[in-house]
């Protein structure tokens, strides 16, 4: 006799035959992953990078993290992994990893924003890049698939791992990069110039030593914010940028 169990999304009877994960309702068509006679609903965020795409994300990802050059690419792999999320699952859910992942930065993530769309058990069978979930989830939780890029990195002259989030292109390095210490520009070589002009115009014009120095605190200040964002610190990250997350 067939196990039977209920659609997750709209309540109908499903056949479940104990050789599928993956069960799709064929009153709603939602997919439904299958835990026993439990049954979960489940999608995959659609991706919007490809392999192609990988150079440009990184180049962003270097100019975010004001890296002196960018990571090239020694190799990459498709991955999905598992994560569950409270229902309704929008995106900047925070989800928890459903499975054991290869680093811990990965385990804990909001959900990026992208369309949800129906897992297909076909291609969960066919792509090695499918993480099965090897955890329960919490009541009301649903299982969302988040595509990455498993890569190897060159940079700097050794290779370290990353991930690269094919939805929203934020990149995740196993290591920290060191960052340029500071990049000169003629806008802040101007701005040096200008201080060190004011620094000495206030010690000659200033005769009372005690003034001078609150003159030249006081134009310190002044000087500080322009030049802390012509540093490499200071400047604003351009939007979707990734971030190098290291332990």
């Amino acid at each position: 006799m067939t196990a039977t169990g209920r659609c997750a999304g709209c309540g109908a009877e499903l056949a479940l035959e104990p050789d599928r994960h993956v069960v799709r309702c064929d009153h709603c068509g939602a997919a439904n992953l299958v835990r026993g006679r439990v049954t979960v609903p489940v999608g995959r965020l659609r991706p919007a990078l490809g392999a192609p795409d990988l150079p440009a994300a990184l180049a962003r990802f270097a100019r975010g993290a004001d890296l002196g050059s960018v990571p090239t690419v020694a190799a990459s792999h498709e991955l999905w992994l598992p994560y569950w999320v409270s229902a309704p699952a929008a995106a900047g859910s925070p989800g928890r990893a459903a499975a054991g992942t290869a680093d811990p930065q990965l385990a804990e993530r909001p959900l990026p924003g992208a369309e949800t769309e129906p897992v297909d058990e076909t291609a969960l069978g066919a792509d090695a890049g499918w993480v099965w979930p090897d955890s329960a989830p919490a009541p009301g939780e649903v299982l969302r698939y988040v595509p990455w890029f498993g890569v190897r990195l060159s940079a700097g002259g050794r290779e370290l791992d990353a991930w690269v989030d094919r939805v929203d292109g934020e990149v995740v390095t196993a290591e920290p990069l060191n960052p340029e210490r500071l990049r000169f520009s003629p806008a802040l070589g101007a701005l040096l110039v200008a201080f060190t002009v004011g620094v000495l115009a206030v010690g000659t014009f200033v005769p009372n030593p005690w003034a001078a120095l609150a003159a030249s605190v006081a134009w310190g200040l002044l000087a500080w914010y322009p030049a802390h964002r012509l540093t490499a610190g200071g400047r604003k990250r351009p939007a979707g940028a990734g971030e190098a997350r290291g332990r």
